[in-house]
């Protein structure tokens, strides 16, 4: 497909579809928001007792097997994840979150050798895990899947 921009991305779509499709004419291929590592700091949220914290979004699929037949989760599918961090030194957080971006991001989780099954609570005890091996500071993990699905770690 080339590589991976959106010039790239609409030339695949003429190439393979439009030919057979003459509906697909008029589609154009466009991004919303921004596809990279955007921190971006938070304030403390009395009210859902978080403190101030850093969060970035990735994207990933994912595949809940242990799930009974049926369950949408079963199947693979994807979520537009955001995660936040709290720590006293939320400057010193960004280079170990930028490099969980990176082994996270547009990727099946399923794939990230020591994670599992990538429930939200496994993912925030895996994101912690891997913070903790250079932030001694941490105060919570949260991670958000959808509008309506989030976890947040407290740690050990």
């Amino acid at each position: 497909m080339g590589d991976g921009s959106l010039e790239a991305i609409a030339a695949w779509i003429d190439a393979r579809f439009r030919p057979d499709l003459p509906c697909l004419k008029a589609v154009r291929v466009s991004t919303v928001g921004e596809n990279a590592f955007l921190p971006v700091l938070l304030e403390a949220s009395p009210e859902e007792g978080l403190p101030r914290r850093i969060r970035f979004s990735f994207e990933a699929a994912q595949q809940l097997a242990h799930l009974p037949e049926g369950h949408p989760c079963r199947r693979l599918h994807g979520h537009s994840y955001r995660v936040e961090v709290a720590a006293s030194n939320l400057e010193r957080v960004k280079p170990a979150l930028r490099e969980i971006y990176d082994v996270l991001d547009h990727r099946c989780l399923n794939d990230t050798g020591d994670l599992g099954e990538a429930t939200s609570e496994r993912l925030c005890e895996w994101i912690w895990n891997r913070l903790a091996r250079s932030v001694d500071d941490l105060r919570c993990v949260v991670v958000q899947e959808t509008e309506t699905s989030r976890c947040i770690y407290h740690g050990h």
